[in-house]
């Protein structure tokens, strides 16, 4: 059984380096050589940085064993998730289908609500 709950500020980093990890290994090599600096730039920048240490961007995590192995996180304006992201090794193990309920129902208490993801 794994743990999901939100990202805490020690942690995002983490979080970010594993995006960057699947993406460079799963969606990196569809991408055009612009594409893939526009998502590094993305990454690391530090406005993303800082809304979600200062949880004003909301970011949940699966983990194991107190390591992220999964991850949602959505806009500041909370229009739009902005990162979908599963550690390799735990794949096809309904990570994200985990993490999903419980973001969605944190942002959409009574209501129906659609969610973008543009991956």
């Amino acid at each position: 059984m794994f743990e999901i709950r939100k990202v805490n500020p020690n942690e995002v980093d983490e979080a970010l380096n594993l995006a960057l990890e699947v993406f460079m290994e799963f969606e990196a090599p569809d991408y055009k050589p612009e594409g893939v600096e526009t998502f590094k730039r993305f990454i690391s920048d530090e406005k993303l940085i800082q809304s979600f240490k200062s949880k004003t961007s909301p970011l949940y995590a699966a983990f194991d064993n107190g390591k992220i192995i999964g991850l949602i996180g959505m806009r500041e304006n909370k229009s739009h998730i902005n990162l979908v992201f599963v550690k390799k090794e735990y794949h096809r193990k309904g990570i994200a289908t985990g993490i999903f309920p419980i973001f969605a129902f944190r942002f959409t208490p009574g209501k129906p609500r659609a969610f973008r993801d543009n991956a």
